[in-house]
Order: structure tokens, then C-alpha cells, then sequence
């Protein structure tokens, strides 16, 4: 970290003092090298030898690299390591000592968690938005839909899918085949002809639900959904129950908080909802855990800052920056100050400017160097273990020619002194490449990076690093990816439930 690079100059005024020495530490203690654990995913990957795009928003390779997380806590937990207490004890690892830690959870925390479950890791993630787009939401927001108005197909069919009433994709279908019109008026005369009992209820329901909604407000109408269908209970008996009761019930609060506003009415509280969601203004989802349960915590390097955990997954460091807001047609920056593109409106084509040149520079050398600083905030949220993990497309490609990590590691290993050029630091676009200039220098950690393009340039290792203990391992992804895991389950126990006996009530 430099002035010019990071805003500041990380020298021994700014640098991290360590405020505990481990002595006489136990064989089984987790402590040790700081990792970085990369999967190399060049095998599976048909444009391995263009690796230059952004390799972070590859679905089937973050699930590689899920896989190898959730086997690693695995492997660490049944090992039973041991971690130290603030007051220089040491204790056997419990699930609340990891703590996994990412750049973003958009599209990855909820998929994160239901792995870890089926792989019977408690784990929990508190993510700033994805409320509306919970199960049990949906649920619930189609029901009120359709009270509103049963005409529409899609929210009556998710309603007649779900638990509340249980037609499976037959049944489904046969009702849709039965007739003309609207699923909600052939109904009751396919529920006549069946004699299904299900369907019958539900007409029942939805008839005294309508004339609630009509007479009383939506708070009213929620509970009485609530209490009829049992649906606190029945949310709280699926997967992840606990946050989806949560979730449930704060609705009912989100709904009496509309109502106290002076708004009145099912279909406004509707139209309230679908304005939040088409302007992105999610809620997050209802937080139940507190630091006292024993669950691994997935969250945000932001959301993690102030706090601290024996053992930390830093993940997706590959994933490159988001630089989105750097390609708007109109930049603006409060030193290097606007920065618009030209236009031909005879050919409709817009093109970049010298000034926008200068203030998209400006603005990208800002945005890297809060990188940086969120990265040594990412870096330094470990006590005992730091454990950093990514995928990549090889270091070289199927030409045998290096790629441009394979580059990053030559140009770096060659620089002479201690100070990386800017230009280098610079360059980077993923979290990756700042490791990689870090590693690849270092005496022993880097040595499997410099092996691995079979570099023989001149290194210069007299770094104030140089005793750091850090260790390089590249793995074959395809040997990771398949999260079909199956909890391990007690027999003995599960034979003890058999031979119990009915309960005469």
C-alpha cells in the first residue's frame, strides 16, 4: 500500500501490531499459515485460453470453490483443532469460531447457506436485501394477490402448488384442461366433479378471506391467514425455519406500520410492495442469531469490520471489481470535475472524451484504492487461522503460453526492491492479483507460484515480510462441484425412533 497506489503509505506507523504472542501453543491448534487456497478450473473450461474476463461471476466455478469450503470446515471441525481464547487458553473448535467473509453476497450467501445445511454445518448469512424474494414471502404475497383478485393464473397456480393446498403438477393440470377461462372460476365445478376435499376448503377460504379483506384492514387478514392455515408453524417446520418464521411475522409488522401511516387497503398495501420491488428497495431478511449460537457466519467484509473470528474464509478472490459506474456516459468527481461523452446524432454513436478519459482515471484510481483498504480490513479479521480462497483458468493456456496471472507472477517476481511499482499494484482488477504480487515474491509461500510457470529471473527476497509463514496449493477443480451432500446421520438414533411406540392421547 502506497501513497500513490492506496492514498496512503502502509509503513510500521500504519501497520497491524499482532496484540497476542502464541507460545506453547498445542499440536491441534489451528494457527499456522496463512493459505491461499486457489482451484484451478482451466480442465472444464472451454475459453481457458482467454482467461482475461472476469472469472468472478461463473456460477458452475463458485460452486467449485463452495464445494472446497464446505469440505475444508468439515475436515478442520472433525479434527477437532484447537482455537485460543482471548485470555490465552485454547478450546476445541465449535462451528461459531469460522467466520466466511466475501466482497458480495448478491447471488451467492442463500445458495452458500442451504449447501452448508445439507453438508450439516449450521450456518446462517444476514444479507441486506433478498426479503421479498424469500419462499414464504412469495407465498404469502401471491395468496394476497389472488384475494385481491382471483382472476390472475400465475399467483393462483403458485397458491393450489403450495403446502396450503397441495395439487401436484397432475392435478394442476387436470383443473387447467377442465374448462375455459380463468383458473379460479373452473374451480368450484372441478372440485364438485372430483369431490376434492382440498379444493372445496379452499373455495371456503377464500371466500370469507375476500369479504375480511373488504370489511377489515391487512394486518387483520394476515393473521387470520396465520391462524386458519397454521402457517407461522408451517414455514417453521421447512429448512431454515427459524428465519422464515421471522420472516413471516415481521410482514404482519411491515403491514401494521403501513396501516398506522394512514394508508387503508389490500390493494394499495399490493401496489406499496411491488413499487419497493421494481425500484430495487428490498428489506433485508428478519435477523434471529445472536452471537451466543453455534452457527458459521457468511457475511459481507463490510458488515464484518470491528469484528473478529479464530478462523476466516476469504472468498471469491478472483472476482473482479465492480466498475459499472465507470462506463456511464457522465462522470463526475469532486477534484477532477466532469467528464461527459461526445455524441453523433447522425449515426446515433457515442464516443469518449479526453475529459471523460481524465475522470474516469481519477475515479478508478479511487475505486482501487478503496480495494485495497477493504481488502486489509478482509485480511485482518482472523485470530488464529486466514484461510483465502478462488478459482482461476491456469497459469498457462492450452498453448502452453503464460496467462495473465501467469504473467502478474513473472513481471513481479523480476522487480528488484521492496516497493512495487505503481503501475503494477495499479493494474490489478481482482483481489487475486494483489495476492499473487504478494505471494509470488515471498521465499517459501511463493515458491509454488514461480514453479508453476517455471520461472528462473532473478527474485529479490530481502522483504520485512520475508518470515511470514504463508502457504500457496493449487488444486483441480473438477474434482470439486458436486454439493449433493447428505448430513451425517446418527442410526442408532434414527433405529431408537422406530421402535418407539404410539402415544395414547
Amino acid at each position: 500500500m502506497t501513497e500513490e497506489a492506496a492514498e496512503l503509505n502502509y509503513t510500521e506507523a500504519e501497520s497491524l501490531i499482532p496484540g497476542r504472542i502464541v507460545e506453547d501453543a498445542p499440536e491441534d491448534w489451528i494457527g499456522g499459515d496463512v493459505e491461499l487456497q486457489l482451484l484451478d478450473v482451466s480442465k472444464d473450461t472451454l475459453s481457458a485460453s482467454e482467461s482475461d474476463e472476469d472469472e468472478g461471476g461463473d456460477p458452475e466455478n463458485n460452486e467449485r470453490e463452495l464445494d472446497f469450503i464446505i469440505q475444508k470446515i468439515k475436515e478442520i471441525h472433525a479434527a477437532k483443532k484447537k482455537v485460543q481464547n482471548p485470555d490465552g487458553t485454547f478450546r476445541q473448535i465449535e462451528w461459531r469460531d469460522f467466520a466466511i467473509l466475501r466482497r458480495s453476497l448478491a447471488g451467492w450467501g442463500t445458495r452458500a447457506v442451504e449447501a452448508m445445511r445439507q453438508a450439516g454445518i449450521p450456518a446462517v448469512v444476514n444479507e441486506r436485501d433478498g426479503y421479498f424474494e424469500a419462499q414464504e414471502i412469495q407465498l404469502l404475497l401471491a395468496l394476497l394477490s389472488i384475494i385481491d383478485n382471483p382472476e390472475q393464473d400465475l399467483p393462483m397456480a403458485a397458491v393450489l402448488h403450495s403446502g396450503l393446498v397441495g395439487l401436484d403438477a397432475n392435478e394442476l393440470g387436470a383443473l387447467r384442461l377442465s374448462g375455459e377461462g380463468s383458473l379460479w372460476s373452473l374451480i368450484p365445478t372441478y372440485a364438485e366433479e372430483a369431490q376434492d376435499e382440498r379444493l372445496l376448503a379452499f373455495i371456503g377460504h377464500m371466500e370469507r378471506w375476500r369479504t375480511l379483506s373488504r370489511r377489515h384492514g391487512v394486518t387483520d387478514l394476515l393473521w387470520d391467514i396465520y391462524e386458519s392455515q397454521d402457517y407461522v408453524n408451517y414455514v417453521g417446520a421447512m429448512p431454515n425455519g427459524l428465519v422464515r418464521r421471522a420472516n413471516v411475522l415481521a410482514l404482519y409488522d411491515r403491514a401494521k406500520g403501513y396501516e398506522a401511516s394512514g394508508f387503508r387497503g389490500l390493494f394499495r398495501f399490493l401496489r406499496f410492495v411491488e413499487s419497493l420491488r421494481d425500484s430495487n428497495q428490498d428489506m433485508p431478511l428478519a435477523n434471529v442469531v445472536s452471537e451466543a449460537d453455534n452457527v458459521v457466519r457468511l457475511m459481507t467484509i463490510h458488515k464484518s469490520k470491528g469484528l473478529e473470528f479464530p478462523v476466516v474464509f476469504l472468498s471469491g478472490v478472483q472476482k473482479g471489481f465492480n466498475m459499472m459506474d465507470l462506463r456511464s456516459e457522465l462522470l463526475i468527481d469532486k477534484n477532477a470535475g466532469l467528464g461527459l461523452k461526445g455524441y453523433f446524432p447522425d449515426i446515433r454513436v457515442s464516443f469518449p472524451t479526453m475529459p471523460w478519459f481524465y475522470v474516469k482515471d481519477v475515479k478508478e484510481a479511487a475505486l482501487k484504492a478503496e480495494e485495497q483498504r477493504i481488502l486489509y480490513v478482509a485480511l485482518t479479521r482472523a485470530r488464529d487461522k486466514l484461510i483465502m480462497t478462488g478459482h482461476f483458468k491456469g497459469f498457462k493456456n492450452a498453448k502452453g503460453k503464460l496467462s495473465t496471472l501467469g504473467e502478474l507472477i513473472k513481471n513481479t517476481a523480476s522487480v528488484e526492491g521492496q516497493q512495487l511499482p505503481t503501475d503494477i499494484i495499479t493494474q490489478a482488477n481482482t483481489y487475486l492479483e494483489w495476492l499473487i504480487m504478494g505471494f509470488t515474491r515471498h521465499l517459501d509461500g511463493g515458491n509454488p507460484l514461480r514453479v508453476a510457470i517455471e520461472y528462473e529471473g532473478p527474485t529479490y527476497f530481502d522483504l520485512p515480510d520475508k518470515k511470514c509463514r504463508i502457504k500457496v496449493e493449487v488444486h483441480d477443480g473438477s474434482l470439486y462441484g458436486d454439493l449433493d451432500y447428505k448430513a451425517d446421520i446418527d442410526e442408532t438414533t434414527i433405529n431408537k425412533v422406530r421402535e418407539l411406540q404410539a402415544v395414547n392421547s
